[in-house]
């Protein structure tokens, strides 16, 4: 039912409709499973300003799922998406970057779309930020800002978080040692 009324909303060229048939399409719910066409409505969003289909086509071009794999296109996908401020555009974006993929890599760029994404609350940024302040991967060490992201992430149930925040009261990382946290968090 919903695949048929996101069809009529997008051949209105609606595109938030477009998107959410696109994904439809690609995970074939309602639909038969078309990649392919999943691609074509995500990019018929995208010109329309979503956000989201810019970056759902970018994860396609990333797995070349439907669509030739190609990370120059990816990024250049995510970086669109990120600009319109969907958290998790700005995320793939700082992965690009710590990863070096379809850009040259940059630690501190990745880290300031890791920031950008941890702003909006967004749980797995907010991670990768600690994460980065943990190992001082693109930023200054601060085992005590990490330990503060974790928290932040892991009080909205974000279990790798909670995992990173038990580890850190397990060893005193940013945190006094406290066996009885760690063992809540890990719980």
């Amino acid at each position: 039912q919903a695949a048929r009324l996101f069809t009529q909303a997008a051949e209105q060229q609606h595109p938030r409709a477009q998107f959410l048939l696109g994904l439809c399409y690609e995970f074939g719910n309602g639909v038969e499973q078309d990649a392919k066409k999943a691609a074509l409505l995500y990019q018929e969003a995208g010109k329309g300003g979503s956000a989201e289909g810019l970056c759902a086509l970018g994860v396609l071009h990333h797995a070349g799922k439907g669509v030739e794999k190609d990370d120059r296109r990816a990024a250049e996908l995510f970086r669109q998406a990120a600009e319109l401020g969907l958290p998790r555009a700005q995320l793939f974006l700082g992965h690009c970057y710590d990863d070096g993929m379809g850009v040259d890599q940059s630690p501190p760029q990745a880290v300031e779309w890791f920031r950008q994404a941890a702003q909006t609350g967004y749980p797995d940024a907010v991670m990768q930020l600690g994460l980065c302040y943990l190992y001082g991967h693109g930023t200054a060490t601060d085992e005590k800002q990490a330990a503060e992201l974790f928290q932040q992430a892991a009080e909205q149930d974000y279990a790798p978080a909670m995992c990173n925040l038990a580890v850190c009261y397990l060893n005193g990382i940013g945190v006094e040692e406290d066996m009885a946290q760690a063992v809540a968090w890990f719980q």
